[in-house]
């Protein structure tokens, strides 16, 4: 990616690897070393910006794929970025978006897996439209990602 392209928004992630294309081109314009971001996270956990400092493995590690994107690691790639934190919310947002395409994705091959983790999210879900009388949220939860397994993305 050349110094002068954009970086993708987070408004315009839809799946895992929007996000971690986005967070990489993120990371790439910021122009930091590995071991700059790990000084640069340090410093940023000190002042209370991040909860933790991450290490320039786990930097190198995210950019290479090596290990899965985390909440964790995504936080420190926007922050030692200069992502302004008014801005923050948007990448929770891609995060949340990214995440439930992954169990869409994995409802859709029938998983087990997501339909547990429907049943432990169940309150986190947003609803479907019309299903106010429901009294049982997981339905309503799963309801929910079966309409938005059949929408057009």
């Amino acid at each position: 990616m050349l110094r002068e392209e954009k970086p993708k928004r987070p408004d315009m992630v839809v799946t895992p690897t929007d996000l971690w294309n986005a967070l990489v081109s993120v990371y790439a314009l910021s122009g930091l070393t590995y071991r700059k971001a790990e000084q640069k996270a340090k410093h940023l956990a000190e002042q209370g910006v991040l909860a933790h400092p991450i290490s320039r493995a786990s930097f190198h590690n995210f950019v290479t794929r090596r290990t899965p994107l985390t909440r964790r690691i995504m936080l420190a790639v926007i922050a030692v970025s200069d992502v302004p934190q008014d801005e923050w919310i948007f990448w929770e947002s891609a995060w949340r978006s990214a995440r439930m395409e992954f169990v869409r994705s994995a409802a859709r091959d029938g998983s087990p897996a997501a339909r547990e983790y429907l049943e432990q999210q169940r309150e986190h879900l947003p609803k479907v439209w019309g299903s106010h009388g429901t009294t049982d949220p997981l339905s309503n939860a799963a309801r929910n990602v079966a309409s938005l397994t059949r929408m057009q993305i």
